[in-house]
């Protein structure tokens, strides 16, 4: 937990980063509306534990206001694929497999969530967190405000 709070507040004093035009356009993040942009892996633990509550979470968003982006970082592509079909994911998957979005996000770690709108980074969560689907929400509901 002290780690989580320390991404989010790193994030919150340096002030919202800008994205490149390239990235966005990869993630196809070119909007105004909010992305949460979850990054993860087969390998990783604690992603498997989060993964479910993110597919609940893109039942309950509104898909006019925020969309949910999951990025896989599996070096393996037909590891991504499978995995991603095991865990019968329902948000769109970009497969990631020299982590060129994970290094333009300035990430060094997953379960990673990213924040973006407008091209520009409101939030960074690092590690896994059970329920993270209301925390999301909330969120997302306090940025509407």
């Amino acid at each position: 937990m002290k780690y989580l709070l320390t991404a989010v507040l790193l994030y919150t004093m340096l002030g919202a980063s800008t994205l490149s035009q390239s990235l966005l356009n990869k993630l196809q993040a070119t909007d105004d509306k909010l992305y949460i942009v979850t990054l993860f892996a087969s390998w990783c633990g604690a992603c498997k534990k989060e993964l479910p509550y993110l597919k609940k979470l893109a039942k309950q968003i509104d898909q006019h206001k925020a969309t949910l982006i999951g990025v896989d970082i599996d070096r393996k592509l037909n590891d991504a694929l499978a995995f991603q079909k095991k865990m019968q994911l329902n948000f769109k998957v970009i497969n990631d497999t020299k982590a060129d979005i994970l290094k333009a996000l300035r990430v060094s770690a997953v379960p990673a969530i990213v924040y973006i709108k407008k091209g520009k980074i409101l939030k960074l969560i690092i590690g896994g967190k059970p329920d993270i689907n209301r925390y999301i929400l909330e969120d997302i509901k306090n940025l509407r405000e």
